[in-house]
């Protein structure tokens, strides 16, 4: 998906027709099967439900290996989070990560370094300012009920969410 980098950066499925399983008013179920190929051979079963209630959406991924051998598998998320407003840089931003992964130019991963007085630590909550961001985080700091979550508000126009993940 990024071919002048040479990377697939979103995934073998991300252009694929998936199948509707089950649709309800809050809850759609989608699957896919993603056969062997050139670069991943290996089949995998994949299940994502998205659920909507009252605390938010609920996005459930689930993988199962279809191939006779071990197979590789992972999965992220990285969702671009805005309230609407013409730049990020005034919003303020709380980050549980100890952690800061940095990329080469081509967008690969190539070393990661502790938050610690660096422009990337939002553990406490602030504005985002001039810092760019396009890292991944990690090492994150989880609530009582094993959630980490990343908060973005807009201190002025009195907007914010809030964005969790589980383990």
């Amino acid at each position: 998906t990024e071919a002048e980098n040479g990377n697939a950066i979103h995934g073998l499925v991300r252009g694929a027709t998936w199948n509707l399983v089950d649709h309800e008013a809050d809850r759609v179920v989608l699957d896919y099967t993603l056969e062997s190929q050139p670069g991943y051979p290996f089949a995998l079963g994949l299940n994502i439900e998205y659920a909507l209630s009252p605390t938010g959406l609920t996005v459930t991924t689930t993988a199962w290996n279809l191939s006779s051998e071990t197979c590789p598998y992972g999965a992220g998320q990285h969702p671009y989070l805005t309230l609407g407003t013409p730049t990020i840089d005034t919003l303020r931003l709380q980050v549980p990560a100890r952690v800061v992964a940095f990329s080469d130019e081509r967008g690969l991963p190539v070393r990661s370094a502790p938050v610690d007085g660096t422009e990337y630590d939002f553990r406490a909550g602030r504005e985002i300012g001039g810092t760019v961001l396009d890292n991944a985080f990690g090492e994150l700091e989880r609530d009582g009920d094993g959630r980490a979550r990343v908060l973005l508000d807009d201190v002025a126009g009195g907007a914010g969410l809030t964005l969790w993940v589980d383990e």
